[in-house]
């Protein structure tokens, strides 16, 4: 079986090939959607931002962006991702009003929803 850094860098490599060096979208990123990034475990984490790191430095690719989870959303996530060249942070919001948070069974309130972004916004 791959490892994630053997498959991150290989579909990195894959794209830019395809693109060409003259095609090259001006502003490049890497995007982990799937799922709520900050719900892997550290490692998983900082094995899948390890395989990005030598595209950042080399210039091919410029920031890292996620999906997560209100809920998984805290300070020490927040630090590392900071810390790791991520620039965007996206999170899953199905709805802003309570009452259909709670009809469709989400765990989470608008409230949680608005400290995970005042959180996001004030550190990345």
């Amino acid at each position: 079986m791959r490892s994630d850094q053997e498959i991150v860098h290989e579909t990195i490599q894959t794209y830019l090939d395809a693109l060409g060096p003259n095609n090259l979208p001006e502003k490049r990123e890497v995007a982990f959607y799937g799922g709520s990034f900050t719900g892997l475990t550290v490692e998983r984490q900082s094995n899948l931002i390890d395989a990005v790191i030598p595209w950042i430095k080399t210039g091919h690719i410029h920031s890292i962006r996620v999906s997560t989870h209100s809920l998984l959303v805290d300070d020490i996530n927040i630090s590392f991702l900071k810390d790791n060249f991520v620039q965007v942070v996206e999170l899953g919001i199905q709805s802003t009003n309570n009452d259909v948070l709670s009809a469709v069974g989400r765990p989470c309130r608008f409230a949680t929803v608005q400290d995970a972004v005042k959180s996001i916004r004030k550190e990345i």
